[in-house]
């Protein structure tokens, strides 16, 4: 049975092509999430072992929670503690190091260089002995006016030792300095888009540090001393408030924080790489069916001639196995280039990527294969059970089209799973906190539903579909054998209504986002002017002094945090999120809508909640709430409960409450209203020339704010709707192997057709419009799905902030339109292969 699989597909080696091509793609997606994944962490993890290489301990400030990325501590240790923790039994060197956040090089054309999010970093020189980072070139700062870069931000500007550069600190702006050396590890590619800028201890310390203060210790140990050993005797000397943690505890928390922000990325990944797996078998399942139906008289006879059941099951399983692995092969080769494009996808979207070398590993090799066999074999296993049922006295007749066995059960099925869903999403959407996960869920069984009634509607849609074509002949036979075997056409045109759904879902998720937010800053913000860094990065506090200063604005009130989502602290060992601000003048530049306080006037105290958070807690006005914070943990009074959070989330801390959790004061945005008589055009030119030593940060209006995220959505939106390309490119795939395949299935009948008359024009022009036909098909199906479940979902999606539901109409009908086209592109081979057959020898086959 194993020679005969074998022969058999080697002479039928078209056929199977395509289908080895579905497995390649979704096995290159799998494998190459993996590789791009484990890339990632390997490039990281270089990263945050470079930073601490030569370090054994690092002494800072307590912290439960709020560890940045770069492993630094929120807080700072007294200057005191250097000797003492020099003095410990074991300890080599001991140095203490200045960091400061938001330390911006200018490059030659006088724009802040790009980080893509990546840290821009300020520090003090502590030598070469105790660190990884070395004198690539020139020499150390000495002198309060000279400087020392990395190289890849030299690179990057084009800088040479000796040049003068501008470089952006939190409390002096822009200042002129003098590069006298660049600073570099052992791969300098590694630290991808940050930039570090070096410069004297005092120099250091007035720019960005604090007086009598270290940002951490770092510590190197003797010979023969263990880190585990030495940190244990430095914690013993330290007093409250501070704490010792080995080299490796940095990396460790690093690295977890780095998993935490791209948890989402890789679950991304995957689901999409489930698509294409999804897709991909409905292809393989579809093309095993045909394959079988095709070969029936085939496998008859060899019942015939004594082969058993198992036997006939054997042979169409061997063909899968063999097809699976040698296609699951190319796929691993393919998952090193889609690693690849995943990089360039993000680069796209603003998210750059060290230039490592990719890491393959075992476990993505493995996977990959396990994937592609997998479910190769699964989808070939029901059409080779049924193989194996050919009745023997089939081989007595000539192959004929396999007709649609009765859809009544199936039909059922589906009914119920679209009610239960229906049922359960109603239910769901009918609280007054709708739960997104339990919304998914209703939605993915009315999917799975539609799915198993595609049958029953694919007939009433093509003939729909098809009656503007049935007005010649060639479109009338092209709508009749779409109609002829709908269990066919559905499986077909399924693979592409998944790919364009989801298109469609997240092109009116994103369009609902972002006109939500348009609508929530027209009527939420009543500051004209928005001030924020340029690479959605905070900034220091002192900046909001120079913008205080200028005469054409007022009403000029920062909030506080650290990212786009705010600062994290933790409520009952769950992590939050939250924004600090002047409440007392925080309404001035923000609607909050409607406003609890107890009749009590608002002041700078407190916390205020949303009402959401009200609701989900249990919070009333008056109650205390335990907020855990980097260095220990405070009651703070709620204050008030607000209605609208569209702009500040669910949690808003006073400003004195905020110093005490976070002394270092970080402003994430700061907003103004312009002077009365001044317009918001003037007030934003004047604002502009006020902080022009700070080029990292953005002045901008509503109409520019909104944009901004805008754009930034619709980037996201791009790098989506380029991975769900795959699976769409597998379902037209699916449509051009069914119509080769049918071809073979009809060589007698499209015989038949060109000797009455038919041209071979109009048999290329009747396998073309089927081809249409299905596509514009799966197409309909999937942008009404996209359509019924993005507006389910913005309506679960009400608490996060999404209030309005927008259908980008124009793009979804350019999908259609769009589908049809490669209908046609889907057809090209198939139609000259019927074309091209000879008619007599065409009748005369058996």
């Amino acid at each position: 049975m194993i020679r005969m699989s074998i022969k058999s597909l080697l002479a039928h080696k078209a056929r199977l092509g395509l289908t080895a091509i579905a497995i390649v793609l979704g096995v290159g997606f799998v494998s190459g999430t993996m590789i791009f994944s484990a890339t990632i962490n390997e490039s990281f993890h270089s990263i945050f072992e470079s930073a601490v290489s030569g370090i054994d301990v690092e002494v800072r400030a307590s912290a439960e929670i709020g560890t940045s990325v770069q492993g630094a501590s929120v807080g700072t240790v007294d200057e005191s503690l250097l000797p003492t923790v020099a003095a410990v039994d074991g300890v080599d060197q001991a140095v203490g190091v200045i960091q400061g956040d938001g330390v911006v090089i200018i490059d030659k054309s006088g724009e802040s260089i790009t980080t893509q999010g990546w840290p821009s970093l300020g520090f003090n020189w502590i030598g070469a002995d105790i660190s990884d980072y070395k004198v690539r070139e020139g020499n150390a700062p000495t002198t309060p006016d000279q400087v020392m870069i990395n190289v890849g931000a030299a690179k990057t500007a084009g800088f040479n030792v000796g040049d003068q550069v501008e470089i952006v600190t939190p409390r002096d702006g822009k200042r002129p300095f003098q590069i006298v050396g660049f600073v570099g590890t052992e791969n300098d590619d590694a630290t991808g888009d940050t930039t570090l800028s070096f410069w004297d201890t005092e120099t250091a310390r007035l720019l960005f540090g604090e007086p009598g203060k270290w940002s951490v210790i770092d510590v190197s140990a003797k010979d023969g001393v263990e880190a585990r050993d030495l940190q244990e005797r430095i914690s013993k000397v330290l007093p409250d408030g501070a704490e010792a943690v080995t080299a490796q505890s940095v990396i460790d928390q690093a690295e977890g924080s780095l998993q935490s922000q791209l948890g989402f990325l890789n679950t991304v990944l995957l689901t999409f790489a489930g698509v294409a797996i999804f897709v991909g078998a409905f292809l393989i399942y579809n093309t095993f069916t045909i394959i079988v139906a095709q070969r029936s008289k085939e496998l008859a006879l060899l019942r015939c001639l004594g082969a058993k059941t198992s036997q006939v099951t054997a042979s169409v399983m061997i063909e899968a196995v063999i097809v699976a692995v040698v296609a699951s092969v190319i796929g691993i080769g393919l998952g090193v280039l889609v690693a690849l494009g995943i990089k360039e996808l993000l680069s796209g979207v603003g998210l750059s990527l060290p230039p490592t070398p990719l890491e393959i590993r075992a476990d993505a090799i493995g996977i990959g294969f396990a994937v592609g066999i997998v479910v190769t074999v699964v989808s070939a296993l029901i059409p080779a059970l049924r193989a194996a049922r050919v009745p023997p006295i089939t081989a007595m007749r000539a192959t004929e089209l396999a007709e649609d066995k009765p859809l009544m059960k199936r039909n059922i099925v589906g009914v119920i799973a679209v009610v239960a869903g229906i049922v359960l999403l109603v239910l769901d959407l009918a609280r007054a906190t709708p739960e997104l996960p339990l919304a998914l869920a209703a939605v993915g069984l009315i999917f799975v539903g539609v799915v198993v009634l595609t049958p029953m509607l694919a007939k009433p849609l093509a003939v729909i579909i098809g009656a503007p074509v049935t007005g010649f002949m060639s479109g009338k036979l092209a709508k009749l054998n779409t109609l002829r075997n709908a269990r066919r056409t559905a499986a077909t045109a399924t693979a592409l209504m998944i790919g364009l759904a989801l298109v469609a879902f997240f092109s009116i998720l994103t369009q609902s986002l972002k006109d939500s937010i348009s609508d929530q800053v027209s009527n939420a913000l009543r500051a004209e002017l928005i001030v924020t860094n340029s690479n959605f990065l905070s900034y220091n506090s002192e900046v909001v002094e120079l913008i205080r200063e200028n005469l054409d604005t007022s009403d000029v009130v920062p909030v506080y945090g650290s990212t786009p989502q705010g600062t994290i602290w933790q409520l009952g060992g769950e992590e939050k999120h939250l924004f600090g601000a002047n409440l007392g003048t925080l309404t001035d530049v923000i609607s909050l809508g409607t406003m609890d306080t107890n009749g009590n006037p608002m002041t700078d105290t407190g916390v205020l909640i949303s009402r959401k958070a009200a609701d989900d807690n249990d919070f009333n006005v008056g109650d205390s709430i335990a907020m855990q914070f980097p260095q220990g943990e405070s009651d703070v009074e709620i204050t008030g409960i607000y209605a609208e959070r569209s702009l500040l989330g669910d949690f808003v801390l006073s400003k004195p409450e905020y110093e005490k959790g976070y002394p270092e004061l970080q402003v994430f945005v700061t907003y103004a209203t312009t002077v009365p008589g001044v317009s918001v055009d003037d007030a934003q030119k004047s604002l502009e020339e006020t902080i022009a030593s700070y080029p990292n940060l953005d002045v901008q209006n509503q109409q520019s704010f909104t944009e901004r995220i805008s754009e930034q959505i619709d980037k996201l939106t791009n790098m989506i709707n380029g991975l769900l390309v795959l699976a769409i490119v597998i379902a037209f795939l699916g449509i051009t192997n069914t119509l080769a395949l049918s071809i073979y299935e009809r060589v007698r009948e499209i015989g038949l057709l060109r000797a009455v008359g038919m041209l071979r024009r109009q048999v290329r022009v009747m396998i073309t419009w089927e081809s249409v036909i299905i596509a514009v098909l799966g197409a309909v199906l999937g942008i009404l799905l996209g359509v019924v479940f993005g507006y389910a979902i913005v309506l679960a999606m009400r608490p996060q902030g999404i209030t309005t539901f927008g259908v980008p109409i124009a793009r979804l009908a350019i999908y259609v339109v769009a589908a049809g086209i490669f209908g046609v592109v889907a057809a090209v081979f198939p139609a000259r292969r019927a074309a091209k057959m000879n008619p007599l020898a065409a009748i005369s086959i058996e």
